[in-house]
């Protein structure tokens, strides 16, 4: 199973000439997100079996919320099978996104409609991430909105610091990696000559967080 991309509620796009700036495009609608995470689980074989479908309560055409994050969870059906509950949740509330449901009723069923709760949560949410300020005060206004526009993949991170700069990283934990990445306002070093171009700054991160080479 391939999860790497993270499904976006807002686009963004690279500022010409400025390497790892972006600026903002436009919000997605609820239908354009419906449809990316529908083609995204169907290409990892991660759909109910009877359907998965767009809350009626949600209006296509509407924007997604700034600040929107979604959970997902499996539950038994009051007359039949195993029903799959997709949940955005945003400063406005909390709010009824997706359903999705199986006939089946074994344990394997459910089990596989939680997995593919799992699976939603990560194409969200991204693997090894929590958006700190949410989890902290329930609230995303901090949050550097590049943060908020690119997940981090922590592990994707820690080794091109590795690689490039040369440094122990092992005792350091996901989240104070999570933290370098945010002091450094979105750069994400892959390269040599990236690495060149930030190079005083991303060594004034990595003294700032006591790690040498």
């Amino acid at each position: 199973m391939n999860q790497n991309k993270v499904i976006e509620t807002e686009l963004w796009e690279p500022v010409p000439d400025k390497p790892y700036q972006v600026r903002f495009v436009k919000t997605r609608t609820a239908y354009e997100v419906f449809k990316e995470l529908e083609a995204t689980m169907k290409a990892n074989n991660m759909m109910p079996d009877e359907y998965f479908l767009l809350s009626h309560r949600i209006d296509e055409k509407s924007l997604m919320p700034k600040d929107a994050s979604f959970i997902a969870y499996a539950q038994w059906g009051g007359n039949e099978g195993v029903y799959l509950e997709v949940k955005m949740i945003s400063s406005d509330g909390q709010q009824h996104f997706a359903t999705g449901k199986t006939l089946g009723e074994t344990e394997e069923d459910y089990d596989r409609m939680q997995a593919i709760a799992g699976f939603i949560y990560k194409s969200f949410a991204g693997f090894g991430r929590v958006n700190r300020a949410v989890e902290e005060n329930g609230d995303s206004d901090n949050v550097d909105r590049f943060s908020i526009a690119k997940q981090v993949d922590i592990e994707s991170f820690k080794e091109d610091l590795k690689g490039i700069y040369n440094v122990d990283l092992e005792d350091v934990s996901d989240e104070e990696i999570a933290e370098m990445y945010d002091d450094l306002g979105g750069v994400l070093a892959n390269n040599d000559e990236y690495a060149k171009i930030y190079n005083d700054a991303v060594w004034q991160v990595l003294k700032d967080h006591d790690i040498k080479n």
